[in-house]
Parts: structure tokens; C-alpha cells; sequence
């Protein structure tokens, strides 16, 4: 799985690979160790890189509180699958892209000018690191120009298809 995670203002790319509570964490590329372990519901014991930390995490719609010892620090998570939609821009009535999330090259382009997308509508897709990576749109939307060709190679926050807010999507 992939997110985009922003805390006091700086974006990172998580990608994070399970395995029966542990697995592999990377932040930005850079691969940790990580056992993480509920201990109450809200309340975690982490482990990165064999170093350990007591989590409390209190969600809410649009983003996350994290306390971490006696640290607070507010979060938002994105699927990184997603674009970087400014704030309301659907209902502001403005354009956005979909970027790629890293180097790579488009396999695929499902979508055309001119069509209507869902949120879980597949648009492109990209392969990066031997791995083929579906991206999609948070909500609906109108396909107002596509950037790329398949076999284009593309690098990290690329634009790949320019999209136009839905009509009455409000």
C-alpha cells in the first residue's frame, strides 16, 4: 500500500508491505523494519528499525492525530494512488492532474478525453520499480486531456492526464 503522508507541512511517499503485523515500511525509498502491535484500540506499540514507540492515533475525517511519547503532530493521509487534488477544487469548479507518484514508465492509458471518471475508476497506468501501479481519482470527474503515451517514461510528480471537476458534482 502507498500514501501520501504530510506532517508539519512536509509530503512523503509510504509505501508499506505487511506481513502478519510486520513487515516492511518505506519512507521516500528508504526501506525500515516495522513490527507494529494494537495494544488497545487507538493505541499502538511500534517498532521501526528495532527501535521502539508508544502511538496513540485519534482519526478524523481529514486527517490524523498522532501522539507519539508526549509529541503531537497532526497527519493527513492520501492514497498515493490518488492525485494531489488542491483543497475543494471540485467544488471551486477548477481543473487538477493526476501526477505520477514516481520515475516510470506508462503502461497503460485507460481512459479518454472527454469521458467521465468515478472514484474508483482505473485513468493510468505506470510501472515503477518491477511493479505495475493503477492509478485513479478521488471523485468523479471529466477527462480534458491526456498528457502521456503508453511507453512514455515519466518522472516522479509528472503530469499524466489533465481533468476538469464533473458537472453538478458538488
Amino acid at each position: 500500500m502507498k500514501f501520501r503522508v504530510t506532517i508539519a507541512g512536509r509530503q512523503r511517499l509510504v509505501e508499506i508491505e505487511r506481513h502478519e503485523g510486520a513487515g516492511t515500511v518505506s519512507v521516500d525509498g528508504v526501506p525500515m523494519q516495522a513490527e507494529a502491535v494494537e495494544v488497545q484500540p487507538g493505541r499502538w506499540s511500534l517498532s521501526l528499525n528495532g527501535r521502539h514507540y508508544d502511538v496513540s492515533l485519534i482519526k478524523s475525517r481529514d486527517a490524523c492525530e498522532l501522539f507519539i511519547g508526549a509529541d503531537r503532530y497532526r497527519a493527513e493521509v492520501q492514497d498515493a494512488r490518488r492525485p494531489d487534488v488542491p483543497s475543494g477544487a471540485a467544488r471551486m469548479n477548477r481543473p487538477f492532474e493526476l501526477t505520477s507518484l514516481m520515475p516510470g514508465k506508462v503502461v497503460r492509458i485507460l481512459v479518454a478525453e472527454g469521458q467521465r471518471v468515478g472514484p474508483e475508476d482505473g485513468i493510468v497506468v505506470v510501472e515503477a520499480m518491477k511493479m505495475e501501479n493503477e492509478l485513479r481519482v478521488g471523485h468523479a470527474a471529466v477527462v480534458e486531456q491526456v498528457l502521456v503515451k503508453p511507453g512514455q517514461l515519466v518522472e516522479s510528480g509528472a503530469p499524466l492526464v489533465r481533468f476538469a471537476p464533473e458537472a453538478g458534482s458538488v
